[in-house]
């Protein structure tokens, strides 16, 4: 196993875990404190290697220690409906080509943006990002390459802004000169990444950030 995949996996898991429960975590206030649920995060405990300081994820759970402290959000769509109508489902999209797949709709092919635009904006994560006043969002690092145009800087960055704008502390990075999916192992030709070449700043760069706030 390459080095840095725990660490991508992690990012990934922190991120699910920071817009589930943004979707489905409820208001409350100091009167009326919300009734405890299980932790996201449990959903992981098959995981072998998901361990905190020793610790299991259902002893975190046990212990109330479920809160997160930070999130990396590596190039994601965070606007499906918006890219969806840019082309995500089309044969221009060219993962499809590459995966060797005929182009679909990632609904099935009963479901489209024409005839189900509402599904595609009830799980867009841009139309869910709680003010502080509702939840407030642990620190959130949001990063894309400049020559992605599977999840466009523009579009990445605006989902970094509704976290500012919500109030939520958000870092914001664009990185010169990397396409899409630059933190994969090994070398794409198709997108022109190399792990050796591409990751290791922005992997430098998301410990600094995670260290921060775990420390």
């Amino acid at each position: 196993m390459h080095a840095y995949r725990p660490l991508a996996a992690l990012s990934i898991i922190l991120a699910t875990v920071l817009l589930t429960t943004a979707i489905h975590t409820p208001s409350t206030t100091a009167k009326e404190p919300a009734a405890h649920t299980p932790s996201p995060l449990l959903m992981y405990r098959d995981i072998p290697w998901v361990t905190m300081g020793g610790k299991t994820l259902e002893q975190i759970e046990a212990q109330g220690q479920n809160a997160l402290k930070a999130a990396v959000l590596s190039y994601g769509v965070f606007d499906l409906e918006q890219r969806v109508r840019d082309g995500l489902e089309s044969p221009g999209n060219g993962f499809w080509k590459m995966g060797g797949a005929k182009a679909r709709g990632i609904f099935g092919k009963d479901i489209s943006i024409d005839t189900h635009p509402a599904l595609y904006r009830a799980v867009s994560p841009i139309q869910r990002v709680p003010t502080t006043e509702e939840r407030r969002l642990p620190p959130t690092f949001v990063h894309v390459g400049s020559k992605d145009t599977t999840t466009p800087p523009s579009a990445v960055k605006r989902f970094a802004d509704q976290l500012a704008i919500a109030g939520q502390t958000v870092v914001f990075k664009e990185y010169a000169d990397k396409n899409h999916a630059f933190l994969d192992s090994g070398c794409n030709e198709y997108l022109g990444n190399c792990f050796d070449e591409d990751a290791p700043d922005t992997l430098k760069d998301m410990i600094d950030f995670l260290k921060r706030h775990f420390e």
